[in-house]
């Protein structure tokens, strides 16, 4: 949850940015949310595969083989 939560706010900023007309601010921050969900991503991974347990995120079967 607190990565949807984390996530939301990062669009917010991202939208911000782009109506304001902020276009470098708005690809640095995009930038950063790609890095982070990649990153939270692997780590969501990586403790499912830790717990030996099917990991329940949406959507993980078109990613993981």
């Amino acid at each position: 949850l607190h990565f949807m939560r984390q996530a939301h706010a990062e669009h917010k900023d991202i939208f911000d940015a782009l109506v304001k007309g902020e276009s470098a601010r708005a690809e640095a921050l995009a930038r950063e949310h790609v890095y982070k969900s990649r990153e939270n991503l692997r780590v969501l991974l990586d403790r499912a595969m830790t717990r030996r347990k099917a990991p329940t995120l949406p959507g993980l079967k078109l990613i993981v083989g």
